[in-house]
């Protein structure tokens, strides 16, 4: 089924308002899983969300200029989880570089991050569609 554009805007802002103030966006090295179980190890970096998290269009939703988090630990971004305030799971985004194919949810300017750098994200869309139903 391919929703009405009304109702996948309104999909959009309940991810919006479900993140609440304090989410995060949580970068991890490893592969998260689609249960909403967050994985043991692997986190690179928790960015913290701005409030509201974003705006919605009809591309997707536009992040709203983020807080800097910290770096803890160096690698490779292979995932990213978004989360409430107390780490609670609102969906996972695929990530990737600009020109991936297939075209990443969540595209950074880049993917290999060292232990001790701050970053935050300025610019970024989370380009869903809709969700499969």
């Amino acid at each position: 089924m391919k929703p009405a554009p009304a109702l996948i805007l309104r999909w959009r802002q309940a991810l919006i308002d479900m993140i609440g103030p304090g989410g995060f966006i949580a970068l991890y090295s490893v592969a998260v899983s689609t249960d909403g179980v967050a994985p043991d190890s692997g986190l690179i970096v928790r960015i913290p969300l701005a409030t509201p998290a974003g705006s919605v269009d009809d591309a997707g939703i536009a992040i709203s200029i983020t807080g800097y988090g910290q770096v803890t630990v160096s690698g490779d971004v292979v995932s990213a989880r978004i989360e409430r305030q107390d780490g609670d799971w609102c969906g996972n985004v695929t990530t990737g570089l600009a020109g991936d194919v297939p075209t990443p949810e969540l595209v950074l300017p880049a993917l290999t991050f060292r232990s001790g750098a701050f970053v935050r994200l300025t610019g970024s869309r989370i380009d869903i569609a809709y969700p499969a139903i």
